[in-house]
């Protein structure tokens, strides 16, 4: 025993020797550009031992994250990150960090630190699942508690067939059928159907026939609608509802659909696509101009999805307001969304729509202080509007922060970006940067870390973190809003602020960007648009220039705008919702609301937009947009707002 004292006093005097011969050797910026020589090449214990040499803490916990999400580094462990992730619960991949610390647990886990961590942190994997109830087995005495730990280790745990076995065994006096149930449901979830077959044998027929009917509408079965027509009510789950009405989207919706939605109890884990089903039913129902129908969908209490709730509320105000004219149940709906909001675009949207709820009831006080508030948020379209009801005439765009605290300098958070960005981490520092924003509340540290991204040479990078910025009500036009020296841009055959917006929200000025429909560029333009433009201008058609060359991508991208300028006669509505859209679709929807070059009436225009079918499209038209009239501002050294003239033209 004294022989192994010895050896240890001597291997850390040696380690204390190494860490100070070392530091006489370097000087802090070598022990840091080492230290990210090291994690470019995932030489993690080199790594860790230059960073604590640094002593530098923010160093210390980017090698520290860094390395417990490279799940092929073996010295990771689930106590070790979720030690992490207790002493810096906002540190930039927090999320992920959680979902690896789960991928680490075994057999040889501390149970009582698993029991700890779960019972105050929900499991997001199936390895977190079983392992938290197999922990459970051991250390928890509340038999109801235990129950239901157990209950879902099954439904949305993975096992071995040894482990399963196992389990079956240890817990038959827990397990019930709806305990399978819900499991082969959960691998219909996530169309696993070999998965849900090898459980089939655990369920009565009536449950038998739903999962058959199921995997007959995931296979798409020409015999799907028979089956499903034979199951009892008892026996629906809600995956069979889901898939059923997933599958019947092509048809137009009835009232079936509507007491099928009714059915449906609200689950945290399938919550998000559950609301996504719901809006589209609610959206179909619109087209039809079936608007009751469409407010009974959308407020059922189908989704606990923060973001579908909000969405919900502002779509049942709407249908309240201007198709079933009941300002009262408009202003209920309204005053829930904004209880549901802090960002500054969502913000303007309800406070303009509680403004023209009050109008609706005669209330012009209300209204007006409501078109008031809304008007602060002169950068956004529904903060635009209240300014044009407010009959405001010049733009006056929000002020960025005054100055910056100097003690933000040194938060660890700012050191860590700054040590980014000097040694050439752009696309950390830019997620080190979003994460810090997302969590700071403190104006003048969102205008630093802005400050800091802008500081190199991506434009992307400057542009996206200003939007971010934005949304966390620190408004910098110029990193927001830049102007850039790309001739092409002022040559352009139609207007400036225009061909901006586009390229601003397109591709964020990323002109190396290709999306998943193929879009190229800055203007991310597809490829038949991009060579009938070239084609029309004499030009060749060089798909690779799309993203090396940007003169060429607006040169071919403003004409093509102007091509559909021409073609819907001047229309800035429907030019921007064909370029995103496709004119063909944009045509078909004037079919069925009209053509809004004929609407003379704001409020209607206004509805138009909002009857868009497409979500993104509708989104796409209002970015574009205000974006023109905050471009027109930088542009024309002018304030004068015309959107007006946009909507009405």
């Amino acid at each position: 025993m004294r022989i192994q004292t010895i050896l240890s006093m001597i291997l850390i005097i040696l380690e204390l020797l190494t860490s100070e011969s070392m530091a006489l050797i370097y000087d802090k910026d070598t022990f840091i550009k080492n230290t990210f020589t090291h994690l470019d090449n995932k030489e993690w214990q080199d790594c860790e031992k230059m960073a604590k040499a640094s002593k530098d803490q923010a160093l210390i916990k980017i090698v520290m994250s860094q390395q417990f999400l490279d799940q092929n580094y073996k010295k990771n462990n689930f106590a070790s990150v979720i030690k992490f992730i207790q002493d810096n619960p906002h540190w930039p991949h927090i999320n992920k960090l959680k979902e690896r610390a789960e991928q680490y647990l075994n057999y040889g886990t501390d149970k009582t630190l698993i029991i700890n961590w779960f019972n105050k942190n929900e499991p997001i994997t199936p390895l977190g699942y079983k392992f938290y109830a197999l922990a459970a087995k051991q250390l928890i005495k509340d038999q109801q508690k235990l129950a239901k730990i157990i209950k879902n280790g099954w439904i949305y745990g993975v096992f071995t067939a040894p482990e399963e076995k196992q389990y079956l065994t240890n817990f038959k006096n827990i397990l019930r059928e709806e305990d399978h149930v819900k499991k082969i449901d959960q691998y219909l979830w996530e169309t696993d159907i070999n998965s849900a077959k090898k459980y089939m044998h655990y369920v009565s027929n009536g449950y038998k026939q739903n999962f058959l009917a199921q995997i007959a509408i995931l296979n798409q079965s020409s015999n799907s609608e028979e089956l499903f027509q034979k199951i009892s009510e008892k026996y629906y789950t809600p995956a069979l509802l889901f898939h059923y009405l997933d599958s019947k989207k092509k048809d137009n919706p009835t009232s079936k659909s509507i007491a099928l939605f009714k059915k449906v109890k609200p689950d945290n884990i399938h919550s998000v696509r559950w609301g996504r089903l719901q809006s589209y039913y609610a959206r179909e129902f619109i087209d039809q101009k079936d608007f009751t129908n469409s407010y009974k969908t959308i407020t059922i209490p189908l989704t606990v999805s923060h973001e579908y709730i909000r969405e919900a509320e502002w779509l049942s105000g709407w249908l309240a307001l201007r198709f079933l004219h009941k300002p009262d149940l408009a202003l209920s709906h309204f005053n829930k969304f904004m209880k549901l909001t802090t960002k500054p675009l969502s913000i303007s949207r309800g406070q303009y729509w509680l403004a023209r709820t009050y109008q609706a009831k005669g209330d012009m006080k209300q209204a007006n202080k409501f078109y008031n508030m809304a008007a602060k948020y002169s950068d956004r379209f529904y903060g635009q509007l209240a300014n044009i009801e407010l009959k405001t005439n010049r733009l006056i765009l929000p002020q960025k922060p005054k100055s910056i605290k100097p003690n933000l300098e040194n938060s660890e958070i700012i050191r860590a970006i700054k040590h980014l960005i000097k040694y050439g981490k752009y696309g950390l520092a830019f997620l080190y940067a979003d994460t810090a924003i997302r969590k700071s509340s403190e104006p003048s540290e969102i205008l630093l870390i802005t400050k800091l991204i802008s500081s190199y040479d991506n434009i992307f990078h400057m542009v996206e973190i200003a939007r971010i910025a934005c949304q966390y009500h620190v408004f910098i036009k110029d990193y927001a809003f830049p102007i850039t020296h790309i001739k092409a841009v002022k040559t352009s055959p139609v207007e400036e602020a225009l061909t901006y917006s586009i390229i601003r929200h397109e591709s964020g000025f990323n002109q190396y960007t290709i999306n998943d429909a193929k879009g190229h560029g800055l203007m991310q333009l597809e490829k038949a648009a991009a060579c009938d433009t070239a084609e029309s201008l004499n030009h060749q058609c060089n798909i690779k220039k799309l993203t090396t060359d940007p003169e060429y991508n607006i040169m071919l991208g403003s004409n093509y705008l102007k091509t559909l300028l021409q073609r819907f006669d001047g229309s800035y509505i429907l030019t921007i919702a064909s370029y995103n859209a496709g004119p063909n679709t944009i045509s078909k929807w004037m079919d069925l609301f009209g053509d809004p070059r004929k609407l003379k009436n704001l409020w209607q225009v206004i509805d138009w937009i909002e009857l868009i079918p497409y979500p993104h499209t509708r989104n796409y038209v209002q970015r574009v947009l205000e974006n023109i009239q905050v471009y027109r501002t930088i542009i024309n050294k002018n304030n004068n707002l015309k959107l007006k003239h946009d909507l009405l033209t």
